[in-house]
């Protein structure tokens, strides 16, 4: 998500403007947030100085601009809406990874495995994220007009988790984005990990979070947060606020 400014027009760059060349859009599913979504907001947030205050926001609290900094679980989806949402993963990563396709799942030094294109690839995806119930939620939350991204290739971007690694799904890390909603679209009650680490510092501008790195992240300024289950999602304002470090399976919007 990225905050609303003068120099872009919402929503934005959007998806349909463009198709990578030999993908193509699933249209089979149409999304209906009456159907798809199960909005119930989070009970508190995290601010700035970490710590908890109760959401929605009394009159004072909801005066006061941005100063945000994570929420606690809330589901984002409905039964039937994590079924598409796996489905439209599912379907991208077996027919984009065939021979001579191209590639959606990649992976690099930071994320084990991860699928980046799926808001090309399903309809379904690309309207859940550009859905206004979902932002106006979102934007209520930080206290910030908010609206998706401008990368489009990272609409929908997965993050997969492999058997018996030993490896987080993501590394210790800032966002590139000002703030990111991470959904759970796993089973995760039989799972290991099923957790995010949130580094607790309100400016992680400059160099000051690859020092902390290469020092080692002290545990005394870290919050482990669990998922409740598939179809939850936390929501973070991550470029100025906080790292951090993935322990699941999880889809990102």
């Amino acid at each position: 998500m990225e905050k609303a400014t003068a120099a872009f027009t919402y929503p934005g760059p959007h998806p349909s403007e463009q198709q990578p060349q030999g993908w193509d859009r699933d249209e089979t599913v149409v999304f209906d947030p009456a159907k798809h979504l199960q909005l119930e907001p989070p009970t508190h947030v995290k601010d700035l100085e970490f710590q908890n205050v109760p959401f929605p926001y009394g009159p004072e609290e909801a005066s006061k601009k941005r100063g945000f900094a994570y929420s606690m679980p809330f589901r984002v989806l409905s039964e039937e809406g994590l079924r598409e949402a796996r489905a439209a993963v599912d379907n991208a990563r077996a027919k984009y990874s065939e021979p001579g396709a191209t590639q959606i799942g990649k992976g690099n030094t930071r994320a084990t495995h991860f699928a980046r294109g799926v808001g090309y690839t399903s309809q379904w995806m690309r309207d859940f994220t550009y859905d206004t119930s979902v932002t106006d939620l979102l934007s209520d939350i930080a206290r910030d007009e908010l609206w998706p991204h401008t990368m489009t290739m990272s609409v929908g971007h997965t993050n997969v988790g492999q058997i018996a690694t030993g490896k987080p799904v993501d590394k210790w890390h800032i966002d590139s984005t000002d703030y990111v909603l991470i959904v759970i679209i796993s089973d995760i009650e039989e799972m290991e990990g099923g957790l995010l680490r949130v580094l607790q510092q309100p400016d992680s501008s400059g160099s000051y979070f690859q020092e902390i790195q290469a020092r080692g992240v002290p545990p005394e300024l870290v919050e482990t947060v669990r998922y409740t289950g598939p179809g939850y999602g936390i929501f973070m304002q991550v470029s100025a606020s906080a790292g951090t470090e993935s322990c699941h399976s999880s889809w990102s919007a």
